[in-house]
């Protein structure tokens, strides 16, 4: 038996938002001690809002800046040196939950 499309687009659009919006564990709690002090919709610093910047690897803006945030890290720049460093274990621990979305995202692209 056949089922309707529409049960296959009520189910589609259901789980499409949890997919694409939540943050993996291990990033919120570096982003709100490490970032989003100069990356908020007040400061906004660089032209980044960290509070505004969705989770939705589909989307080609948010990967595109998720890939600079986990770059700017992993190369040091980010916190700035004037700033408090995380310790490496916690930068360790954020790269690794940031990049493995992302690498599944690109390899999904592909």
């Amino acid at each position: 038996m056949l089922r309707p499309r529409w049960t296959f687009w009520l189910l589609f659009f259901l789980a499409a938002p949890a997919f694409a919006a939540e943050l993996p564990q291990g990033i919120s709690a570096f982003l709100d001690t490490h970032c989003v002090e100069c990356h908020d919709a007040e400061t906004k610093k660089g032209n980044l809002d960290l509070t505004a910047l969705t989770f939705d690897l589909q989307d080609h803006k948010a990967y595109t800046q998720w890939v600079k945030v986990h770059d700017r890290v992993s190369d040091g720049e980010m916190p700035p040196k004037k700033k408090p460093q995380p310790k490496a274990a916690e930068s360790g621990t954020f790269l690794s939950a940031l990049a493995k979305p992302i690498i599944a995202a690109d390899r999904t692209r592909q």
